[in-house]
């Protein structure tokens, strides 16, 4: 059955069929198998490169001629140049006013801004023809005319200076905590591993419903691994967004400080992953949460190394699995161009949809580096063989249907189902990492409380 995204269904139990959540309200259309045909790899690393074409460097200003120029070409040098000033002056304001008039249009009810979005700007349709959300599309034209009006943009500064592209994405999504939710700040010892031979220690953030702080009664646990490409993103950049989690799921939150590329590529993220799911495990009886039901997920980055992480969990026979696999707009294939994914060329040409091809590729040579294809299970899971997925927990996918990353995460909810695991898409109409937006637009608050809800379905089988 077909079911609307702001009305999630329960997760089915292990072995059951898929349920859907579809945006459109048609059925979801087949999918083909992961892997591109290696005739086309040629071609499409071409089109790889004519995407990424850099910019090309301004043009320096001319010096003035001598005195002795003619004062004819002095004149026409200044009229240039005022008009040139003039321009750029006139698109400023232009943009200014326009982002003024989105501002307000935002503050409408969704039933008056929309005729008036869709008269000026018409109705952004995928290919499939889904519609995006209204107020998703104003949010996403607004940071449009931003980055324009700042002349801004998060790749390039990221190669010019990391460190401060890693601020700038803390300031932007950093949120205050929900205030029925406590904190607590550790670290562990990270067990030897690949990628670090000595003893390091692993930071992470505990939340914990006040409510259920002394209940008395072990508690459920989700692991969380939080997004960022694998190079950008702490435990400040999701804090506001898992502490809502945690309140409406009513669960325990252990939010995890992984290390980041390209000081540490891979396999350095799926290690301290691994370290620290064991730590939660080995810490249930001391601090009064429940093994049986410990659940781990992440969104984007984070849902790779969740999907990552159980597959490593079920080869390894860990004495204590996971419960549940929290999957969020999930990145699960970083091998060559997979004409198949067709997502990629659809809203990855440009930064309107907030996840460019070119951010995709940035993230991906800093976390495997130039000279790997990707396609190792640990960074690619949707390629693992059918063996390693059997016996896998139940997933729940939360997808973005105007996300880059969609196809993927619905090939690997496919053959997920496909090896007798129990799978819930649901997929919003909306773009990459629409849940961060939870205090501004009333449908990304929807989304995650979608979350919320099939989580807490999954780690509370009787309500509580």
């Amino acid at each position: 059955a077909i079911k609307a995204p702001d009305r999630p269904e329960p997760i089915p139990p292990r072995g059951g069929e898929m349920a859907v959540n579809r945006v459109d309200g048609s059925p979801s259309s087949s999918l083909e198998p992961a892997g591109a045909e290696s005739a086309s790899t040629s071609s499409t690393e071409r089109s790889d490169k004519a995407l990424l074409s850099s910019r090309g460097q301004q043009n320096q200003h001319h010096q003035r001629r001598h005195q002795g120029s003619s004062s004819s070409s002095d004149d026409a040098s200044s009229s240039s140049s005022s008009s040139s000033c003039f321009g750029r002056t006139f698109q400023s304001l232009s943009r200014r006013c326009e982002m003024t008039a989105l501002a307000f249009l935002f503050g409408l009810p969704t039933g008056a801004s929309e005729p008036i979005l869709n008269c000026f700007y018409g109705k952004r349709t995928s290919e499939e023809g889904v519609e995006l959300e209204t107020k998703t599309q104003i949010v996403l034209q607004l940071g449009r005319l931003l980055s324009k009006e700042k002349n801004f943009n998060l790749v390039d500064l990221m190669r010019k200076d990391l460190a401060r592209g890693r601020k700038w994405f803390e300031r932007l999504l950093r949120r205050p905590k929900h205030r029925d939710v406590r904190s607590e700040d550790v670290s562990f010892p990270a067990a030897p591993g690949v990628a670090a031979p000595n003893q390091r220690w692993i930071g992470a953030r505990i939340y914990t419903p006040k409510e259920l702080a002394d209940a008395g009664v072990p508690l459920p646990v989700l692991v969380y691994y939080h997004g960022g490409g694998w190079v950008i993103g702490n435990l400040n950049t999701v804090e506001g967004f898992l502490t809502h989690l945690c309140h409406w799921a009513k669960c325990v939150v252990v939010s995890v400080d992984y290390r980041l590329a390209p000081e540490n590529p891979h396999p350095a993220a799926t290690e301290d992953a691994l370290s620290s799911f064991r730590w939660v495990a080995e810490s249930c009886a001391a601090r009064g949460w429940d093994p049986a039901r410990i659940a781990v997920g992440g969104d984007s980055a984070g849902g790779s190394i969740s999907a990552a992480l159980c597959q490593r969990l079920l080869a390894e026979k860990a004495p204590v699995q996971p419960c549940l696999q929290v999957l969020l707009f999930p990145s699960v294939y970083l091998g060559p161009r997979n004409p198949a994914y067709k997502s990629i060329e659809e809203f990855g040409r440009d930064d309107f949809y907030t996840l460019p091809f070119k951010a995709m590729l940035y993230f991906r040579e800093c976390y495997v580096g130039q000279s790997a294809d990707g396609t190792d299970v640990g960074l690619s899971p949707v390629l693992a063989p059918d063996a390693s997925l059997k016996g896998l927990p139940p997933a729940y996918f939360g997808l973005c249907h105007f996300d880059v990353l969609r196809d993927e995460g619905r090939d690997y909810a496919r053959r997920l189902r496909e090896n007798g695991v129990s799978v819930c898409v649901e997929e919003w109409r909306a773009h990459h990492g629409v849940t961060y937006l939870y205090g501004r637009m009333a449908y990304a608050r929807e989304c995650l409380k979608g979350v919320a809800t099939h989580l807490r379905s999954q780690l509370y089988p009787s309500k509580l």
